[in-house]
């Protein structure tokens, strides 16, 4: 446990700690028919994949797809063969860190170009135990192994195809001769769908949890409370570690804790009855809440050690505005220099604000010393803390982490501080830039004795939740809620500002068009129905193209063009375009989107303006 956090001069920046956070988010869950809790262990079969393992293992330019599916218990190794086999050619294995990277699905790129996209494993699954690592064989190089014990939970995006891929190349000294490739696809079986929770563990299983990269720097969580705030048909989830038991052990089942800490009978309205998922581990459950979920009053349920402990406590509840007190905290003997960094995690929703008040001058400690502090980034109202790709916290523009219409970072002097106040307005528009969806702030202590040493005392995180997806299109003076390329866009002059943006939609995807209250939107519907740009006409978008789907977001209207390798045939170019327009209540347009439904000439966005 490292409590001190050193480095030469005069201020400890964001990236130089790793925020253990267990964030306050969660999702949708119910069942009517009360979950089946497996305690059964289970020993499975081991599977063996050598590709290029010697040398008549060679086909130049002949490809080979081979899939494993691994239940519970089983075990998988692969390895693509060594160098020292061969005396012609050479191997490689993709992606180069299979520890921490995947590929993406056969399909998803024509030919090999998907050997390009190495993705990160903790954007794809989650699981609390390593399925993941490698060693070294004496004679085919280094050989990956995939565990899946028995009593392990894996979370996916996907669940129901999710995947792990990788590919070996073999290439011949003799650059005429062509390549050879091969793939392996893992499929897995029991995954569960991806969840906001808590756990009693530092695994980062759910997705408001962040990866502990540097276990050298380790901040212990200080708060056993995790909260949680319902949304209708979201996931929310709970896993004990190893040695921990839920409590009441019928969590979400039959029983939970209220308000007050008694244990009351669990409420099945609450949650959705066609949620799919329900055979658990002992140590975790799930749930997704029912479509009308309204419930105000707290519910809970705990992880509790060997001796009756509590380690965490899972709290549904509506979140509330709040005020963080750095003297306060200091005052209390909660945060201080000798102690590990105290951690305090927020949600933030439309209609919520948070302050953060933090003296500007010296403080004394309860023991009688005194300090300096200060908060990080010291911008902290055009910057922030966030995970960067390597799962490290890194300082970046608030405005290349979110868009929004509504949501802002104010400071404010006083007598013997400052105050920051996070806003976010009830109408606020916020679309999330980046994957990961909390923002963090740190409270950084000087020792007034030792000018080179510099501590954390605080970690503050902060949930966005956002109200809309990140999309390609335009709207009415909203352009910080879009993405900036991938598409084309003016603006223009024609007795009030116009913006005008015009999309390929099997090139950028999704599509979204803002026009906000008090104006016309035309069609009403748009994205569902459209204007035919050549006849003026209201039209379907399913009658151009059935594969296309329309979504409500809470401010945004969004048309989402994805679809799956088996369904590329079936797409139907066009030449006609169709728009959607937003007019003010004398007819005067201020907005238009048009989606261009050719062929792209090219998938490559850089080239965007060719395409077109």
């Amino acid at each position: 446990m490292v409590s001190q956090l050193h480095q030469n001069g005069s201020h400890l920046s964001l990236f130089t700690f790793s925020l253990l956070v267990t964030l306050l988010k969660i999702s949708n869950v119910e069942n009517i028919t009360l979950p089946h809790v497996t305690t059964s262990q289970k020993t499975g079969k081991t599977n063996r994949v050598d590709f290029f393992s010697n040398e008549t293992d060679l086909n130049p330019g002949d490809n080979l797809h081979q899939v494993v599916r691994l239940e519970k218990g089983d075990t998988l190794f692969f390895t693509c063969g060594s160098d020292a086999i061969f005396k012609n050619g050479t191997v490689e294995r993709f992606p180069k860190n299979p520890l921490k990277y995947t590929l993406p699905s056969q399909g998803e790129y024509e030919g090999t170009k998907g050997l390009l996209h190495e993705l990160p494993n903790h954007n794809i699954f989650r699981s609390d135990v390593d399925i993941i690592s490698s060693y070294e064989d004496e004679h085919n190089g280094t050989r990956l192994r995939i565990t899946y014990p028995s009593s392990a939970v894996i979370m996916a995006k996907r669940p129901d195809n999710f995947t792990l891929n990788y590919a070996c190349k073999y290439q011949p000294h003799d650059d005429t001769n062509p390549a050879s490739f091969k793939f392996l696809e893992v499929k897995f079986d029991g995954v569960y769908p991806m969840a906001y929770g808590c756990e009693s563990s530092d695994s980062a299983l759910f997705l408001n949890g962040i990866p502990q990269e540097d276990e050298s720097i380790s901040i212990k969580r200080q708060r056993r409370l995790c909260y949680i705030d319902p949304i209708p048909n979201m996931i929310i989830g709970i896993y004990c570690k190893p040695g921990d038991r839920l409590y009441p052990s019928r969590c979400f089942q039959e029983a939970v804790l209220d308000a007050q800490g008694f244990t009351t009978r669990f409420n099945k309205s609450y949650i959705d009855p066609d949620f799919p998922y329900q055979e658990f581990p002992e140590r975790f459950r799930l749930i997704k809440l029912s479509h009308d979920f309204d419930k105000k009053a707290p519910i809970s349920c705990s992880c509790v050690d060997r001796n009756g402990k509590m380690t965490k406590k899972l709290i549904i509840e509506k979140p509330k505005n709040a005020e963080v007190n750095i003297m306060n905290l200091v005052n209390r003997g909660i945060v201080s220099l000798n102690k590990p960094p105290y951690v305090l995690s927020y949600i933030l929703s439309p209609g919520m604000h948070l302050t953060f008040l933090v003296n500007n001058s010296s403080i004394k400690l309860r023991n009688g010393e005194e300090a300096y502090g200060w908060i990080s980034p010291k911008n902290a109202v055009q910057d922030i803390g966030m995970i960067g790709d390597d799962g490290k916290l890194v300082e970046i523009p608030l405005s290349d982490a979110i868009g929004s219409k509504g949501f802002y970072v104010g400071r404010t002097e006083l007598y013997n501080g400052v105050s920051y106040r996070f806003v976010y307005d009830d109408n606020g528009i916020v679309v999330l830039k980046k994957p990961d969806r909390v923002i963090a702030y740190g409270w950084v202590m000087l020792d007034s004795r030792n000018n080179a040493l510099t501590h954390l005392g605080l970690a503050l995180a902060m949930y966005i939740v956002p109200t809309d997806p990140y999309t390609y299109g335009c709207g009415v003076d909203s352009a910080d809620l879009f993405h900036k390329e991938g598409f084309l866009l003016s603006f223009e002059y024609d007795q009030v500002p116009v913006t005008k943006c015009k999309v390929n939609p099997y090139l950028s995807s999704p599509v979204g068009f803002y026009c906000p209250e008090g104006f016309v939107l035309e069609p009403p519907n748009c994205f569902s129905e459209m204007l035919h740009k050549d006849k003026e006409v209201v039209v379907p978008l399913s009658d151009f193209e059935p594969l296309a789907r329309a979504l409500e977001g809470r401010h945004i209207k969004v048309a989402d063009f994805h679809t799956s390798t088996s369904n590329r045939d079936h797409i139907r170019y066009s030449s006609v375009e169709l728009m959607c327009r937003c007019l003010d209540k004398e007819g005067q347009v201020h907005a238009s989107i048009t989606l261009d439904l050719r062929k792209p000439r090219t998938r490559q966005l850089g080239n965007i303006n060719k395409a077109f």
